[in-house]
């Protein structure tokens, strides 16, 4: 029962097609002005609707995403002091066990294990814009002989880890 359809695209504010608006006309005719007019204005409403929403939509996200950088940055804070507290606790009972080597190993791994935890909550605390950023050089060939190290302690006694670290190798990382 179409005789006649007119569109008119809907755009953003940008000129990007968002979709199309039509008229139509049960009967074979050419538009008059005021339909053609009143067609150009309600596409740009219904553009200007559809902007608003989207806009809205990225502000939710936007809000969305700042909250989870705001809990992260809580959580990791809180963490930073209960690993102050392992820490510190670690460093006092090496004084406990001075005579058994592998007790204070076995310190040694918690200090190590809490003193990266306490670099994984600053990288947080980064991410979030709670703290700076700061880039430094890391001897990778360091890095790979203490996971190593971590590793044996984890194994089980028949196994055997070996390594071949072929000289030193640095980058600059956070």
């Amino acid at each position: 029962g179409v005789g006649a359809c007119w569109s008119q695209p809907i755009l953003s504010s940008g000129g990007d097609v968002l979709g199309a608006m039509a008229l139509y006309a049960d009967r074979a005719c050419e538009p008059e002005r005021y339909q053609m007019d009143g067609l150009a204005i309600a596409a740009r409403m219904v553009g200007l609707a559809l902007e608003r929403d989207r806009y809205k939509a990225k502000l939710y996200q936007a809000a969305k995403l700042e909250s989870l950088g705001l809990l992260a940055a809580g959580l990791a804070h809180d963490f930073n002091n209960l690993m102050a507290v392992v820490l510190g606790n670690a460093e006092l009972a090496m004084d406990f066990v001075a005579d058994s080597a592998e007790g204070k190993q076995m310190l040694e791994h918690v200090v190590s294990a809490a003193e990266s935890a306490t670099d994984l909550c600053q990288q947080i605390l980064t991410y979030a814009g709670k703290a700076r950023l700061s880039t430094e050089a890391l001897d990778c060939e360091e890095i790979v002989l203490e996971v190593v190290e971590l590793m044996e302690v984890m194994i089980p006694k028949k196994l055997r880890v070996d390594c071949d670290v072929n000289g030193p190798f640095a980058i600059r990382a956070d």
